[in-house]
């Protein structure tokens, strides 16, 4: 029998979750929709948000499928990235 404290504290928990979870996603996608190929630095922000993505990850899932969920926003980068590249770059 579970106590009502643990119940309570397994339910703040899952909805802590959920709001990390959409707060990375909204952060994920601004980085996204405002990243500018003009960045000097656009490779170390890229993989700064790999490893960002990386870690908020790993705090709520399993080693591989954080590993697989950061490489997922990595490559979202970077396709972004490259589709706001002039031609002939």
């Amino acid at each position: 029998m579970q106590n009502p404290f643990n119940r309570r504290l397994q339910k703040h928990l899952k909805l802590l979750k959920l709001i990390c979870s959409l707060l990375s996603l909204i952060l994920l996608t601004l980085l996204i929709l405002l990243a500018s190929p003009t960045m000097i630095s656009s490779l170390f922000v890229s993989f700064f948000l790999f490893l960002t993505l990386f870690f908020i990850s790993y705090l709520f899932f399993p080693l591989k499928n954080s590993f697989l969920l950061a490489l997922i926003g990595f490559l979202l980068f970077l396709l972004r990235l490259l589709t706001r590249l002039p031609p002939g770059v």
